[in-house]
């Protein structure tokens, strides 16, 4: 059904329904999204790759050590703030600084070992330090890849702002300590979810169902509402509406994808054991609060013996644990080939982390009973 061309001058895109074909103004913008992501993609990893070369030579021309490197420590540590970026699910932000990070702490490895760095014997100490610097090393190329791709993605690939209409299909606020903030929920026209914030009084006087004009930006992983205001007098389909027709349509033909089926079951999809043993790392700190003993702990783990039990098994639990998480993306039929992507992107730090935790908890075992006993 057409719009009259009353209803056309009061919708925001004065678009009918048979202009929302494959040459409509949202298609188009998402080609050029696409084309940008591309882009972005693409550049990146050359600026990323270049930079990357470069710090080697650096490296190689100044005979800088990798590790026991205050700079490169330094430089690290204000590295791990990049990780806010490459926490999204985008892989554009997480595959090659991966596989970049991994390939640092190779090369780091090879020029220690011939520097003898492990010539004084592996301690609980500078085993401590290894997995730092270690972590340190792989979260460098992070930090500058993300970096080029938000500038990238913000200037020379930035995608443009887009009117569009819809429906509030939810008014919710959250309390802080000292104000409240306001949303108003709708779906983009990608079908998902997507939250403005408004005023108080916006708050009070709209209600779910009302109308609403938005200006919306297309990121490289997601869409910001830039802008949003009440529409009063809008008559016949908003381009919410008519893009979740769309979208019905299109499940009826293909079915759900799999993030929609995955929503559809209220569960988030457990990719990794991360969140056991971070409840093993606070038990790690209670046990070393109130019973391990540091000094008893230096001395035993000064055996050579029960210094390398105590690594082998603290090592052996993050492969066992890798497996099993391989197995279970691997397996499961919820999961996608970018899940196990994803999974392999992040399998460094998390097996550090594992590492850590374990002999952390082995170890202040050790001292604990070791304690009690003598």
């Amino acid at each position: 059904m057409e719009r009259s061309e009353g209803n056309q001058e009061q919708s925001i895109n004065k678009y009918s329904e048979e202009k929302y074909t494959e040459s409509s103004k949202f298609e188009k913008l998402q080609e050029i999204c696409i084309k940008n992501k591309e882009n972005v993609d693409k550049y990146s990893k050359i600026i990323s790759i270049s930079l990357f070369i470069i710090f080697l030579f650096l490296i190689s021309y100044y005979k800088i050590s990798f590790y026991n490197n205050g700079i490169l420590s330094g430089a690290g540590i204000c590295s791990i703030f990049g990780l806010i970026f490459a926490l999204s699910n985008d892989r554009i932000y997480s595959k090659l600084p991966a596989i970049l990070g991994a390939c640092l702490i190779v090369i780091a490895n090879v020029i220690a070992i011939k520097e003898s760095f492990f010539s004084n014997g592996l301690t609980a100490k500078i085993l401590y330090a290894y997995a730092f610097n270690t972590l340190i090393l792989w979260v460098i190329p992070f930090f500058i890849h993300c970096i080029i791709v938000y500038i990238l993605g913000h200037t020379i690939f930035k995608n443009n702002k887009i009117k569009y209409t819809a429906r509030i299909i939810k008014l919710e606020y959250f309390q802080g300590n000292n104000s409240h903030t306001y949303y108003a929920h709708f779906y983009d026209y990608t079908n998902k979810k997507i939250s403005a914030k408004i005023s108080e009084k916006e708050y009070k006087t709209w209600k779910e169902g009302d109308y609403i004009e938005t200006i919306l930006q297309p990121r490289i992983d997601e869409i910001t509402v830039k802008k949003i205001k009440h529409l009063i007098n809008f008559e016949g389909k908003t381009d919410m509406e008519i893009f979740q027709e769309r979208h019905k349509r299109d499940v009826e033909l293909f079915g759900q994808s799999q993030e929609e089926m995955d929503d559809a079951k209220g569960k988030n999809k457990i990719e990794s054991y991360v969140k056991y043993f971070i409840l093993l790392g606070s038990i790690d700190i209670f046990v070393w609060a109130f019973g391990a003993n540091a000094k008893y702990f230096d001395t035993i783990m000064s055996n050579n013996i029960i210094y390398t039990l105590t690594t082998a098994a603290a090592l052996a639990i993050p492969i066992y644990i890798s497996y099993k998480e391989y197995s279970m993306i691997k397996t499961k039929g919820n999961y996608t080939l970018e899940d196990m992507a994803i999974w392999k992107d992040y399998l460094v730090p998390r097996c550090l982390f594992y590492f850590i935790t374990s002999f952390t908890f082995i170890g202040g075992l050790i001292s604990l009973i070791g304690g009690l006993v003598s």
